[in-house]
């Protein structure tokens, strides 16, 4: 056998409430793309992970991924089944004899259950993991019941689902665009004999708030990891201009910010903030002032940075209270794209993150308006 896995990651996750496709929310340090590709890559059968991504989730992607060993994504449909399409044409090339299909919102899937799934592929050309019904299950219609289902007859599906390559591409290809929600089904309406074994409990699917709730909490109750602090602060002072940046947001202004990079002071004292929970210095060790490279550069790059190294010391980010002090631009306007900036970047739910304008009253060199001020306190946990 030469077998691919094909990981499909290219939905919005809508349902969860998250400000950021659930795929790429981390929990224990990982995003949960991650943790549904790992057991594949390390698995001893398994020769290609590809994975399937939405077009404009190709940064997310990147900064959530590090392997090295995984194909290049490829770009997915608007729908699961186009998707699934796509990523069976991409792998074509390396002439897989199986793939396996797996959604990237179950992180949890063992090497267990591949083994299952690989197994059975000796004997059959569409394999898939099944947990018996154990709740009573009735069909309704606009509220009302209308009978009861024999559950002894009902499968509850997982994936990852199994196939002989050309025989699932064949199936994608004889019936697309029937927006299925997994290829078994594909598989079973082109006569294809679609066989069962035993799926896992531990492997859910995340699909809504409570699903991320209920990793939270398992997260929480596996370990209280130790738990770090790091405080921030940076000052610019004004100088001529037409907008200033703060949190990664342009801000229309009479003024600028004076800095060697884009002098956006909330970015640089939440960068300082999260180098302090890890013990790593501060700012100018990574990004000294008087080094031309830095001229003008994004403070993205800083904060990315210093994410990374929180990283690097097994520490992933809890939560971040950040205040503001100015006189003017006002804050308050500004602050939702601020936190969907933050989130993004940072790979952390907005309501872990807190922002705060404040004045001086009128005193010192803010009250003076001759600059901005900000304070940060990042909380940090290792795993």
């Amino acid at each position: 056998m030469k077998i691919v896995s094909l990981i499909l990651a290219a939905g919005v996750g809508s349902r969860t409430g998250l400000s950021i496709p659930k795929q790429y929310f981390e929990f224990e340090g990982q995003s949960i793309l991650l943790r549904a590709i790992r057991p594949f890559l390390s698995h001893k059968l398994i020769d290609n992970v590809q994975v399937v991504i939405h077009p404009e989730h190709f940064d997310l992607y990147h900064s959530a991924i590090s392997e090295t060993k995984i194909l290049p994504p490829v770009f997915g449909a608007e729908d699961r089944q186009g998707s699934s399409l796509i990523g069976l044409q991409a792998i074509r090339k390396l002439q897989p004899t199986h793939v396996l299909i797996h959604d990237a919102a179950r992180p949890f899937v063992s090497p267990e259950l591949i083994d299952r799934v690989i197994s059975e592929l000796s004997n059959s050309d569409a394999c898939i993991p099944a947990l018996p019904i154990t709740e009573t299950i009735k069909k309704v219609k606009d509220g009302m019941v209308l009978e009861t289902l024999d559950r002894e007859r009902l499968q509850s599906i997982q994936t990852p689902q199994g196939f002989d390559f050309k025989t699932i591409l064949n199936a994608h290809l004889a019936n697309r665009n029937l927006n299925f929600n997994d290829d078994a089904s594909i598989a079973e309406l082109s006569g294809i004999t679609v066989a069962i074994v035993a799926g896992s409990h531990k492997n859910i699917k995340i699909t809504n708030d409570s699903d991320v709730s209920d990793i939270q909490d398992r997260s929480t109750e596996k370990q209280i990891g130790e738990v770090r602090v790091g405080n921030g602060y940076d000052v610019h002072r004004f100088q001529t201009g037409d907008h200033l940046m703060l949190c990664g947001v342009k801000i229309p202004f009479n003024k600028g910010l004076s800095g060697h990079s884009d002098a956006d002071v909330a970015l640089h004292a939440i960068t300082d903030a999260i180098l302090g929970s890890a013990g790593a210095g501060d700012i100018g060790e990574y990004f000294p002032p008087e080094d031309p490279k830095w001229k003008n550069s994004p403070s993205e790059i800083f904060l990315i940075e210093a994410n990374n190294i929180a990283r690097k010391n097994s520490l992933k980010l809890v939560n971040i209270d950040l205040t503001i002090v100015c006189e003017e631009p006002k804050i308050t306007p500004f602050k939702k794209v601020m936190l969907e900036y933050l989130s993004k970047v940072l790979k952390i739910d907005s309501n872990r993150i807190n922002i705060k304008g404040k004045t001086s009253e009128g005193l010192g060199f803010v009250g003076r308006k001759e600059g901005i001020a900000a304070f940060a306190v990042v909380n940090a946990q290792k795993f």
